[in-house]
């Protein structure tokens, strides 16, 4: 609902200055070919017409907020920096800057207020459009056949038409045509002039021809969106206009001459009884300019072709242009809710350094829509970046730390409302801490489950396998008081009783990494931690030669990380920031630092937990 109606506003917002722009053409074109065919000035009006349609439509897109970076403050940027990688501190793909739209943003009630109003017009125009088509199929299934076949005949050789029935009805004040049927009056049969009938029939005849009836429906549908515009009305008039004075010169050129048409157009409307518009129908009178119509008849106009031609061209180039550049000049608009409100107050708080301001206005946001998945992201994320100001960051660290529990708590309702919501699996996750580290891996195995295709819950799940495994095996060394730095355990007693629970782990974490790194080639991270599993399997091994292999393909993937750490250190960083239109991100904690390589090994690439990929 929200984005049907930031959607309806942006159309209308672009239609308050575009639909001008496309009647400022149109009659600037016509003014200067004043003399030129009605049917070039028609289809200029035609084309603003389809203009003013387009222009607004042509600027519609997925409605986004400006994206509001919120920076962090310096204190903070270097607690994050030491705390967790910035690769992953936001799991999601990271977007490429697009440029700023202008926008304008309105309150949520003023926005209703405004679009409620459009809503009753546009459905009171549409119920008027639904009668006038109803009425005249009303007249036509009323009509009865009429005679005057001699005439009938003689107009459609003359517009080259067939199947064209003529018909009579009381209904009707004059002449009008409906898809293929004219229907006069009953009175007009009785008229002995047959100038006055040949003009009558003949008008209609070229409305026919000219496919008017189905191209007048076509208008009105694209105007209906549009009818509440001044500007939309007088392109909407012109086109009827200039089509009645396009039928003139079609009429005179086949059937009629000037002048007899001329006077039988006077008399027809003086016979004519003033009754209400008989519905959606072509009439004789449509467009209620007789008297520029009787002048331009008497006075000739539509010779002027060669200037009228240029000037059609230009009208329609610039018309075009106008199409080509609309997106770039377009203004978005906002119902902004309660709760938007809220959150962009927490971002210009954030903006300002003022954590505790921001933590304030999200959780007014979260009060005010509980069910608010963004809302409760943002503030869990605002929890976290307030506790690595007060220090009480990292989970295994001993003490209270209520903001943190807070986050949690936040990213366990979202996951309660949306079980497959991958934010906030990798937020509990970055809260968990190795006490829970079986849950994290729980949480990642989950989300593979669910979107196969996401390669950092594939890194995430070999980083906690390792780190479940790890753990282990630094307890055992220590207790058997083996240096960390050795290649294998040396107590066989310890390996055979660490091989069947670890394992599973090591290995599943291998396969995970291996498809981390199929989908990101260039990942120094993953790198890093086929490396650590490598030195995990080493060090379980019994066999010396095979510890030793494993040693081997740690230290190629040492080398292999560095490279990549070098390649991706020439890259440019993006900004540490927060865009309220993106997700939330998150402050991943360092995974267990890795042991130290054996004496001879290759350099140790730097833990992804010191920074960068």
């Amino acid at each position: 609902m929200e984005t049907i109606s930031q959607t309806l506003l942006t159309f209308l917002l672009n239609a308050l200055w575009q639909v001008p722009l496309a009647w400022a053409i149109a009659a600037l074109a016509c003014r200067l070919m004043p003399n030129g065919p009605a049917r070039h000035r028609h289809a200029v009006w035609v084309a603003a017409l389809f203009a003013a349609f387009l222009l607004p439509v042509l600027t519609l897109r997925t409605p986004e907020r400006p994206t509001v970076r919120m920076a962090l403050p310096a204190a903070q940027t270097a607690a994050t920096q030491t705390a967790a990688p910035p690769a992953a501190a936001t799991p999601t793909a990271t977007r490429a800057p697009v440029p700023a739209t202008p926008s304008v943003s309105l309150s949520h009630n003023w926005t209703m207020l405004f679009l409620g109003a459009y809503g009753l017009f546009f459905a009171f125009r549409a119920t008027q459009l639904l009668r006038a088509l109803y009425r005249a199929w009303q007249i036509r299934r009323d009509a009865t056949p009429g005679p005057l076949a001699h005439l009938l005949a003689r107009c459609q050789t003359a517009f080259s038409t067939r199947g064209v029935a003529l018909l009579r009805s009381e209904d009707v004040s004059g002449p009008v045509a409906l898809h293929r049927a004219i229907i006069l009056p009953g009175a007009m049969f009785a008229e002995s002039r047959e100038d006055v009938l040949a003009t009558a029939i003949g008008h209609e005849m070229a409305h026919i021809a000219r496919h008017d009836f189905p191209l007048k429906l076509l208008y009105e549908l694209l105007y209906l969106p549009l009818s509440f515009h001044p500007a939309a009305m007088f392109i909407q008039r012109a086109i009827e206009n200039s089509r009645e004075m396009a039928c003139d010169e079609l009429v005179t050129r086949r059937l009629l001459d000037p002048t007899v048409y001329a006077r039988s157009l006077v008399t027809i409307a003086r016979a004519t009884v003033p009754l209400q518009q008989p519905g959606y129908a072509l009439g004789v009178f449509d467009g209620d300019i007789l008297e520029e119509r009787i002048r331009s008849l008497m006075e000739r106009r539509g010779g002027d072709l060669r200037r009228a031609r240029i000037v059609l061209t230009g009208a329609f180039s610039a018309l075009a242009v106008c199409l080509v550049f609309a997106g770039g000049l377009a203004v978005s608009g906002y119902a902004q809710t309660a709760v938007q409100s809220e959150m962009q107050a927490a971002a210009d708080a954030f903006n300002q350094g003022n954590l505790p301001g921001a933590v304030e206005h999200f959780e007014t946001a979260v009060k005010l829509d509980p069910a608010n998945l963004k809302a409760k992201l943002f503030l869990a994320n605002a929890y976290v970046r307030q506790s690595i100001a007060s220090g009480q960051y990292l989970p295994d660290k001993d003490g209270d730390k209520p903001l943190l529990a807070a986050a949690l708590r936040q990213y366990r309702e979202v996951l309660n409302l949306d079980p497959q919501n991958a934010t906030a699996m990798f937020g509990i996750l970055s809260l968990n801490g190795p006490n829970r580290a079986k849950e994290s891996r729980d949480l990642m195995l989950k989300l593979i489950s669910v979107d196969p295709a996401n390669g950092y819950a594939y890194y995430t799940l070999g980083t906690v396998d390792w780190g479940i495994a790890y753990a282990e095996v630094r307890d055992a060394m220590k207790a058997i008081g083996a240096s960390p730095a050795v290649a294998q355990i040396p107590d066989a007693g310890v390996r055979a009783s660490l091989r069947p629970r670890l394992t599973p782990y090591i290995d599943e974490g291998f396969r995970a990494l291996q498809i981390a790194l199929e989908k990101d080639p260039g990942s120094s991270d993953v790198m890093a931690y086929l490396n650590l599993v490598h030195r995990l399997k080493g060090l379980l091994a019994d066999d010396p030669a095979a510890s030793a292999a494993q040693q081997s393909l740690a230290d190629q993937w040492v080398r292999k990380a560095l490279d990549a750490k070098r390649a991706k250190a020439a890259q440019p960083k993006p900004a540490d920031a927060i865009d309220l239109n993106a997700e939330a991100p998150i402050v991943v904690p360092a995974p267990p630092p890795p042991p130290p390589p054996p004496p001879g090994a290759a350099p140790r690439p730097r833990n992804p937990a010191e920074g960068g990929r």
